[in-house]
């Protein structure tokens, strides 16, 4: 995905509001990444049966995005059946050796709320029983910045990749 389909999925017209302290400035003017990890409960998720989604806004101390900023999104995810790891969204996710799959994607609303959503590859739930948690890690990052990593050419699916970027500019990372 490129850095302006990104940025149309991504961008928001809300203001930022942040709660808690801000981090130190970035070396040389660079601007900050605010880090964020949670989980969110699957029974949590509301189902839009019209597009057959799932969604669920991130929890509220995750601030609104601001129209220079976007957000880089990692769900916990065993994409290979073999282990889990950091998956970039969109991602389409298979089920055992079969055909269905989850596709995880996320938007920002017009206000800056990042929400994040499931839809089924059948149209019905994306699991048999909504129970359990998925794990999320969000960047966000000024558009600035994403261009500097295409630029660079780092590798923005991979969110080691994002945080070595981000430490060899100077940049702060703010776990929040």
């Amino acid at each position: 995905m490129n850095i302006r389909t990104l940025s149309i999925l991504c961008l928001a017209l809300g203001a930022c509001t942040k709660e808690g302290p801000a981090g130190p400035a970035g070396r040389d003017g660079n601007a900050n990444v605010d880090a964020y990890e949670f989980s969110l409960s699957l029974s949590a998720f509301h189902h839009y049966s019209s597009s057959h989604v799932w969604a669920e806004p991130a929890p509220s101390w995750v601030p609104n995005l601001t129209p220079d900023q976007l957000a880089l999104v990692y769900i916990w995810l065993d994409p290979i059946d073999g282990g889990y790891e950091w998956v970039q969204q969109p991602v389409m996710h298979y089920f055992n050796a079969g055909n269905t799959t989850n596709e995880f994607f996320h938007g920002v609303e017009s206000d800056g709320d990042l929400w994040l959503y499931i839809r089924n590859s059948t149209g019905g739930q994306p699991y048999l029983t909504m129970t359990g948690s998925l794990q999320y890690k969000v960047f966000i990052i000024e558009s600035r910045m994403a261009q500097a990593m295409d630029d660079q050419r780092v590798d923005r699916s991979d969110a080691e990749a994002v945080l070595d970027f981000a430490e060899r500019q100077g940049y702060t990372v703010t776990y929040r």
